[in-house]
């Protein structure tokens, strides 16, 4: 009996070529550039690719320190933007939202609800609810606070003064 691959993973076969093509052209590239690197600092230049590795040997503790707040940033800004486009789907229910800075590695957004009722906070709710059950969110938390308009103008004023 002949086993033929179905539509899906043949799909996923093409997925999984299409990355390792990718990284390929990636590692390929970074091989160019770190041959470029070395290249130079033959002849006395140092480009910044030397300038890492001159940092990671006298620093390799603050090379790590960078990689760790650079990665952070790039969480943060992938989690804004999910929430972002859950807030903009549900934009009929929202008057206005402003995502804050606060403690540690928390998003946190001061929602205004139009009409607010436990109805109207049921998808952020479940939202929420559903992103506390990923392992992420012990990392990353993301607090939802729905406030009244006189005191979300008021928090955004101490914000803006602080």
């Amino acid at each position: 009996m002949e086993v033929r691959p179905t539509k899906n993973i043949a799909k996923q076969d093409e997925t999984f070529n299409a990355f390792y093509k990718s990284l390929e052209g990636y590692l390929l590239n970074a091989s160019s550039q770190v041959s470029q690197s070395k290249t130079l600092f033959n002849i006395g230049v140092y480009d910044d690719i030397f300038k890492l590795i001159e940092k990671a040997h006298k620093d390799p503790l603050g090379i790590i320190s960078d990689k760790i707040e650079s990665e952070v940033k790039g969480i943060h800004t992938i989690l804004d933007g999910m929430v972002n486009a859950f807030l903009s789907t549900n934009e009929s229910l929202i008057k206005c939202f402003q995502k804050v800075d606060h403690s540690n590695n928390a998003l946190y957004y001061y929602i205004v609800l139009k009409e607010d009722t436990l109805t109207n906070r049921k998808p952020f709710l479940r939202f929420i609810f559903d992103y506390d059950n990923k392992p992420i969110s012990k990392k990353f938390p993301i607090i939802f606070d729905f406030v009244s308009i006189e005191i979300f103008d008021e928090l955004l004023n101490e914000y803006e003064t602080a």
